[in-house]
Order: C-alpha cells, then sequence, then structure tokens
C-alpha cells in the first residue's frame, strides 16, 4: 500500500477532527453563503440592491438550521454505534453522509442499493437519449437522400427522353415526361411510408435496423463511460422511474476472511445496507448488458488477487450518517482527498 493512501480508521479520525470543528462553531459553505447573498438582493430603482439585514437573517437561519443538524447527526451517530454493538458488529467507521459520499466518488467506486432480489435501479434515460440523436440524424440523412434520389429519377426520365427525341423527331415528350414524374413521387411517397409512422409522427423505418445501430454505438462506449450514463453521480437511484436490472458480484468464497464477512453480513442482514464498489468487479445481468452490446467476462476464481485487492464495502446510511461495517482489499482512499474533504465546511 502506498503511503499517500488512508485506511478508514484513520479517515474517520481526521473527519471527526472536522466534525467537532464545525459542531464547536458550524460555518456554512461558500456556496451556500452565496445563494443567500443572491436571495438578498432586490432592484431599487433599476439598481441591485443587497438588503444586509435581510442577508444577516438568512444566515443566522441557515446556521441555526446547521446547528441543529449537527446536533442530529450525533444523536444518529450514538444510537447507529449502540445498535451495531448490540448486533456485536463493531463499526470501521462512522462519517457524515457527504463528506462520504466526496471520498468514494474520489476513488472513483460506485454506491449501489442492492435489493434482496440481486437488483439495483438505474437509469436508461442517457442512453436512449443518445440513441434517439443517432436515429433522428439517420432517419434526416435517409429522407434527405430519398429527395435527391426523386430529383435524380426526374432528371434522368428528362435527359433520356431528350436523346431519345433526336433519334425519332416524331417521338412525343408527354408520356415519358408524365411517367418519369410519377415515378418519382411514387419512390418519394413510398420512401416516406417506409420513413414515417402515420399515427405517432416518429421515425419508423429506422427502426428496422435501430437495434443493430444501437449495438454498434453503444459498443463503443467504455464500461466506465456507460456506467456514467445508468448511474450519473455514481449511485444507484431510489426505484422511482427507474429501471432494475440485475447485478452480479463475485463470490465471497474468493476471500481468506470469507467466513468472518459472511457472519458480519449475516447479523446485520435486515439493516437496509449499501454496497459501495469498484466498477471492474461488478456486471449487469441480462436486459441492460445486451443493450450496451458488453459481454463482460464473470469474475473467476483465478482472477481472486485482482478481486482482494480491490475495494468493496458495506455500508449503512441513516440521514446524515454512514457506518462502515464491512471493507476488504486494499484502502482506495487516497490521504491528498481526505485531507481536502476535511478541510471543507460542507461536510454535512
Amino acid at each position: 500500500m502506498g503511503k499517500n493512501i488512508v485506511e478508514l480508521p484513520e479517515i474517520e479520525s481526521v473527519i471527526n477532527r472536522a466534525v467537532a470543528r464545525e459542531i464547536g462553531n458550524p460555518s456554512l459553505p461558500e456556496q451556500a453563503v452565496q445563494k443567500l447573498l443572491e436571495k438578498s438582493k432586490g432592484r431599487v430603482a433599476g439598481f441591485h440592491v443587497t438588503d444586509r439585514k435581510y442577508r444577516s437573517q438568512l444566515i443566522d437561519e441557515a446556521t441555526a438550521t446547521l446547528k441543529e443538524r449537527w446536533s442530529k447527526y450525533e444523536s444518529t451517530a450514538a444510537s447507529m454505534r449502540r445498535e451495531l454493538e448490540r448486533r456485536e458488529v463493531n463499526p470501521i467507521a462512522i462519517l457524515p453522509r457527504r463528506a462520504w459520499e466526496k471520498l468514494y466518488t474520489s476513488a472513483g467506486l460506485y454506491d449501489m442499493g442492492i435489493g434482496t432480489d440481486g437488483k439495483v435501479c438505474i437509469t436508461l434515460k442517457g442512453l436512449t437519449d443518445i440513441v434517439a440523436d443517432r436515429r433522428n440524424r439517420i432517419g434526416n440523412a435517409i429522407f434527405n437522400s430519398n429527395l435527391v434520389a426523386c430529383a435524380a429519377v426526374m432528371i434522368y426520365t428528362g435527359i433520356s427522353t431528350y436523346h431519345l427525341k433526336m433519334f425519332l423527331p416524331s417521338f412525343s415528350y408527354a408520356g415519358p415526361v408524365f411517367l418519369g414524374f410519377v415515378a418519382g413521387v411514387v419512390y418519394f411517397m413510398a420512401s416516406l411510408f417506409m420513413l414515417l409512422n402515420t399515427d405517432s409522427g416518429e421515425i419508423r423505418g429506422v427502426g428496422l435496423i435501430e437495434k443493430g445501430i444501437t449495438k454498434r454505438l453503444l459498443r463503443k462506449l467504455s464500461w466506465n463511460d456507460a456506467l456514467k450514463l445508468v448511474m450519473p453521480e455514481q449511485k444507484s437511484l431510489d426505484g422511482t422511474a427507474a429501471d432494475f436490472v440485475s447485478v452480479i458480484l463475485p463470490d465471497l468464497s474468493m476471500l481468506d476472511n470469507a467466513e468472518e464477512i459472511e457472519s458480519i453480513l449475516s447479523k446485520v442482514k435486515d439493516i437496509p445496507l449499501r454496497t459501495i464498489v469498484d466498477p471492474a468487479l461488478f456486471r449487469f445481468e441480462g436486459g441492460l448488458e445486451g443493450v450496451l452490446g458488453k459481454k463482460l467476462a464473470d469474475i473467476r476464481a483465478e482472477e481472486r488477487l485482482r478481486w482482494t485487492q480491490r475495494d468493496p464495502i458495506i455500508a449503512w446510511y441513516k440521514d446524515d450518517v454512514v457506518a462502515v461495517i464491512a471493507q476488504w482489499g486494499d484502502s482506495p482512499f487516497e490521504r491528498r482527498v481526505v485531507d481536502q474533504v476535511a478541510s471543507q465546511h460542507d461536510l454535512m
């Protein structure tokens, strides 16, 4: 382990010092202060004027609310620790949720609330937006090419008729020109019918090849890029307006301390837990994997070293508090990031 990597117990110690600082003298984050400043501004006689008394009132109210949240944080953290101790589980670290989110996102980990059915909530909106954009571009390209093709049919008919007239002076233009015009119109209408769904006005013909185009397009995405689309904030969704997919994790039997980990998890099985894990260690089963065109290999026993050196973390979230109850593998947290998080005022 590198000297710039920090283990969770030390992180708890560093963050707790910052927490004690904030509890003793709560300070609003700079971003929150700026929002209050903007809120206290108004236009008087055409000028932007800051109501300083109102601004001071807003800051005092926000600071009082922050004090209440810190007080609640202390009581919640204490109750969570007592509950875990009652279950004979010793938490590795108890941290403010906002600080924890900064730590795991900086480490490139993903936070997933996996149900008892092994499924996690994601969103496919980012993917479908990309597909819809590409589909519309293809539809427009086909539509424009059909217009060009129609014009070409008409022009070719006219030129051919002109040359035929040179050899047969008595030949009439009317019939071929009319037939060429009809052929162009029929071709255009047939193409239009193929492209458009008359009920919804959406592109239809492109849908015939959309599946193949989608797979080719999304195969170009790296696994990390795909995850950023389905879990934009590096965490699963709450289940509202989301898609459920099964998530596959390596088997615990690969670990030397598998029995210890299983013992801990069995003691907290009725607590809503979160799994914070490196993206290289999980994959999605079924639908989404097919959509993404990703054929990620199962993590096999021979990859045991890779598995044990990664960073699966099990945590319990409650309000603004996070209790880390299990972690194996090397710590992914850099001292630079830990110090940076501890120095900020938005720990809550």
